[in-house]
């Protein structure tokens, strides 16, 4: 049809053919919309080929692969030894070492005191632990569980300090080829160097418990059946007496010492702030402050597309110059959506030693709905799937409720422009998580209802403006084409030469040159 219309230069748009046109830019647009519809979700993440970006692999994420501990097996095994008080259950010992190279012991069951420990009847055996206390003794034996072993094995009994005469053996495997033999040190990141627990520390242990005994271990002499942890992790913490109390209220948090001007600043999570956030939720419990937020006693601001953009051109500035944006947000509760990029366990490997008893959390990148799919850092005093209806699995769309706690800056797997082979950085905002829901479907229908509605306005207008021009345009041409067709019959008449006049637009011929 195109092809046609450019035959001949002096033609016009004749109606039928302008009708054709329309019809085949209408067409257009209305797929254009369609494929426009169908990539965006109501609410869902924006796309952006230049600013899109993806969050850092970091912390560790829950190993699933592998065989996983099964506590009847450990309490059957446990019994068949028919250990005496004053031997290890060498079979259960075993069988929990195995699993614990090649698989998974288990979640933790609860976190006890010593007191509590102690009490924990026979059914327990097999599960996960964790026991704060004092060390008192840390004491070596070499250990042969089976005739023929080679010998290199140890046994390492860190005694922690209990009420009365009944302590907790936290009992560690080791190996004579292993540096120090095997012995128990403070779980550190790596390439740090970690430190070895010693007696007079106050430790944090994690462990499968499995028996009962009694014994002497270095100078220490348990005279009565001591509860013994298999322990797969040492922390060693704060005493009791050194860690803060909890803030009444987040006015009272640190704001004015979070740094996040300048990007080596921003780059940094491990704050004061962020620590006293978490410690200050858990103590007020996910229940309390879920009905707060529900009820509307903890008032919230929706950090949307609006915010984003009025937050992103002031923290683009690094100059010495207000930002009222950022420091008005701080401590102040925002609702926000997004979907499920990852969730990462941030335990005793990652979360460096602090004065607020936090030792651990989890880390979810969310990609965002409203500013163009960066990858929000967003920290949760309670695992994702503490949230009513909300899985943690990938994609899932949800909407949260966070305490916005810094600016925090981190490198995307994009590569700068300059050559320089270094990763393009994303700053982003960070907060810590109070609540969380997955995004009400009626909400996101209604919101794709309504960007459907735009598009289909926004389609007839530029239907009409475009129906508008081309008919002007081919009003304008047929009128041109009068006026030659006019001018023509003129020079005709004054040459004399009146034998034929074009009655019609295709009998003109072309203009010269």
């Amino acid at each position: 049809m195109l092809d046609d219309l450019k035959k001949d230069r002096h033609s016009g748009f004749a109606a039928q053919e302008r009708l054709k046109l329309s019809l085949y830019v209408a067409g257009l647009l209305i797929l254009g919309g369609v494929i426009f519809i169908g990539t965006r979700p109501g609410d869902g993440p924006q796309a952006d080929d230049e600013t899109a970006v993806e969050a850092p692999v970091a912390g560790t994420s829950p190993r699933e692969q592998g065989p996983v501990l099964d506590p009847a097996e450990v309490r059957r095994l446990a019994d068949a030894d028919a250990a005496a008080p004053e031997r290890w259950a060498n079979s259960a010992l075993e069988y929990v070492l195995g699993i614990w190279r090649r698989g998974r012991v288990g979640d933790v069951t609860k976190r006890l005191d010593i007191g509590s420990m102690t009490q924990q009847a026979p059914a327990a055996r097999g599960l996960v632990f964790e026991v704060a206390g004092k060390v008192t003794e840390v004491a070596r034996e070499a250990w042969q569980p089976q005739p023929d072993s080679t010998g290199n094995e140890r046994l390492w009994t860190v005694v922690l300090e209990g009420p009365g005469a009944v302590p907790v053996l936290a009992v560690k495997y080791g190996n004579r080829s292993d540096v120090g033999e095997g012995a128990p040190v403070d779980t550190k990141p790596p390439g740090v160097r970690a430190e070895r627990i010693a007696p007079g520390q106050q430790v944090l242990v994690r462990g499968v418990y499995i028996q009962r005994r009694t014994g002497g271990f270095g100078g220490t002499t348990v005279s009565r059946p001591a509860p013994v942890l298999l322990v797969t992790d040492f922390r060693i913490v704060l005493p009791p007496e050194e860690v803060n109390e909890v803030l009444p209220d987040l006015d009272e948090v640190v704001w004015s010492e979070v740094r996040d001007r300048y990007n080596r600043e921003s780059r940094k999570w491990d704050e004061d702030a962020l620590y006293e956030v978490i410690q200050w939720a858990r103590a007020q419990g996910y229940e309390s402050l879920r009905d707060q937020i529900n009820a509307g006693t903890m008032p919230w601001k929706a950090w949307g597309r609006e915010r984003f953009e009025t937050w992103k051109k002031e923290v683009a500035v690094e100059e010495d110059v207000e930002r009222p944006v950022t420091e008005a947000s701080r401590g102040k509760l925002f609702r926000f959506s997004g979907v499920v990029g990852e969730v990462l366990d941030f335990g005793w490997a990652t979360v460096p030693r602090n004065h607020f008893g936090v030792d651990r959390f989890q880390k979810l990148t969310l990609l965002s709905d409203h500013y163009r799919n960066v990858a929000l850092e967003l920290f949760l005093p309670y695992p994702l799937t503490s949230f009513e209806g909300v899985t943690g699995d990938r994609e899932q769309h949800l909407r949260l409720y966070g305490v916005f706690v810094k600016n925090f800056t981190y490198d995307t797997q994009f590569k700068r422009e300059d050559g320089s082979g270094r990763r393009h950085p994303a700053t982003v905002p960070m907060f810590v998580v109070l609540h969380g829901e997955p995004y009400p479907e009626e909400e996101a229908g209604a919101a794709m209802r309504n960007a459907m509605l735009w598009v289909a306005v926004a389609m007839v207008l530029f239907g009409l403006l475009f129906y508008v021009v081309l008919i002007r345009g081919g009003a304008k041409q047929t009128k041109r084409m009068e006026e030659h067709r006019m001018a023509l019959r003129k020079r005709i008449r004054a040459k004399g030469q009146g034998a034929h006049l074009p009655e019609s637009r295709d009998e003109i011929p072309p203009e010269d040159g």
